[in-house]
């Protein structure tokens, strides 16, 4: 196990890049490399986003041609990660991004004032003709986290307020609702498997769940009740198993290795080890390999363990 800490802060977001570089966003949004390898707590490069909300994301990690982008205030902004310098920020004509896929290509986009999505070509900022529209019973002040999937096909889902998980595949006409759940015990957290054949959800609430729904169809393949707090969720790159990270409870900040195929528990790492005050870990990332699990907690630690 490795432990890093951040002077800035804790952390908001954490990915790997195609080479397995951990990438993370701080609490002032600030993007940071780690170098994992040599085992040192050495910055590679540092970049301020000045002016971003508080709150951003990581996205476009897979690209192949080494950039990254950060998901703030309804645009992404991009940066060149060989030389560290900022790229031109990927700004659609009209609405707001919502989403960017792992290689970076592919971008969602919701027209303004509306429950409108459509897909963007990044490299050429263009429109695509595939788009979707919620049903018309739906109000359009819900909430919503559209994902993409690592294939760019299951290019939205969607999860309302109301309880709805909706999935649109790309050449399908209409969005299709995955399941129910009472008002506001929607699914904020949600994660897909590497080759999109599932899907992890899980929600931010006491009592709340955790699942997996197969994939083009649709069906739930197991769902477990959660007694604590789910604060963040993972896909390993096999998908044999899957991260959720807990907060409170009998077993404390944990996080928790979980059977992609029935849900039983295979580990369990303990957060609370390594430092005197624990915060609760926000975000979780799967090297490419597949070997190590990167953690970004609020006490400003960045903790690296190998997965075996």
């Amino acid at each position: 196990m490795r432990i890093f800490y951040n002077a800035n802060g804790g952390f908001q977001s954490i990915g790997h890049t195609a080479d397995g570089q951990v990438l993370t966003l701080d609490n002032h949004a600030r993007l940071a490399g780690w170098d994992v390898a040599a085992n040192q707590p050495d910055r590679l490069f540092t970049v301020s986003l000045v002016g971003y909300q508080s709150w951003a994301v990581l996205k476009g990690l897979r690209s192949t041609n080494g950039t990254v982008a950060v998901l703030a205030a309804g645009s992404f902004h991009r940066y060149n990660l060989a030389a560290k310098t900022e790229l031109p920020p990927f700004i659609p004509g009209e609405g707001r991004v919502a989403e960017l896929s792992e290689d970076g290509t592919l971008a969602v986009v919701i027209d303004p004032g509306t429950v409108r999505w459509r897909l963007w070509d990044v490299n050429s900022n263009a429109a695509l003709p595939d788009h979707f529209e919620l049903p018309h019973e739906s109000p359009i002040n819900f909430r919503y986290n559209p994902v993409l999937a690592p294939d760019n096909k299951t290019y939205v889902v969607s999860v309302a307020t109301d309880g709805r998980m909706l999935l649109w595949n790309r050449g399908e006409p209409k969005a299709r609702t995955l399941m129910w759940s009472r008002p506001g015990r929607h699914y904020p957290l949600l994660a897909f498997s590497p080759d999109a054949r599932f899907l992890l959800a899980a929600q931010i609430s006491r009592n709340g769940k955790v699942g997996i729904w197969d994939l083009p169809e649709g069906k739930l393949r197991w769902s477990l009740p959660q007694e604590v707090f789910v604060w963040a969720v993972a896909v390993h790159p096999s998908g044999n198993f899957v991260a959720v990270a807990t907060v409170g409870g009998p077993t404390g900040r944990v996080v928790r290795f979980l059977d992609a195929a029935t849900g039983a528990e295979l580990k369990q790492f303990d957060w609370n080890a390594g430092g005197a005050k624990v915060g609760r870990v926000r975000c979780l990332a799967f090297s490419p390999d597949g070997l190590t699990c990167a953690a970004g907690c609020s006490d400003r630690r960045l903790v690296v363990w190998d997965v075996d």
